[in-house]
């Protein structure tokens, strides 16, 4: 697999599901420029490509859903903006996605790099915010301390 997305443990929120999801979706975007790198591009090839890209859209609604419930519950004061951001990024993958299937657009490493790094700051920046509320609140997984659980990273 290609190192496009190295998880680095810092990214950590030490809350297992997020952490989980947040390295589902790092390797997901590892798959697709390994599959961008391909030298056989076929109309087959970005058959593949626009349902993996569907795939990461569908599995990262998910994980906004269960993040925003999360923050539902424990009364997260900055909701709505983080929300806002989740709306943001969900509006331009499907917008990307539609131009690729109308043949507006090429799948491109510009793109998938950009998306890279609105990742990690979505997650440095407005994830970790939500991290250390949640373990303020003293909410499993508690900042700093050791899970039992382990957590396989990209190399």
């Amino acid at each position: 697999m290609t190192d496009f997305l190295v998880w680095q443990e810092g990214w950590n929120t030490d809350i297992p599901d997020i952490d989980k999801q947040h390295i589902a979706m790092a390797n997901m975007l590892n798959q697709i420029v390994d599959a961008l790198n391909q030298s056989d591009k076929g109309q087959k090839y970005e058959q593949e490509l626009g349902r993996m890209l569907n795939d990461f859209l569908n599995v990262t609604r998910e994980h906004f859903a269960s993040e925003e419930e999360q923050m539902r519950q424990i009364d997260y004061p900055d909701y709505v903006e983080h929300k806002k951001e989740h709306l943001i990024l969900q509006a331009d993958l499907a917008q990307y996605i539609l131009e690729i299937k109308r043949a507006k657009s090429g799948i491109d490493i510009g793109t998938l790099s950009a998306l890279k790094h609105w990742f990690i700051a979505h997650i440095t920046g407005e994830d970790k915010a939500f991290a250390n509320y949640y373990h303020d609140k003293g909410l499993e997984g508690k900042k700093g301390s050791k899970r039992s659980e382990s957590i396989e990273t990209i190399d």
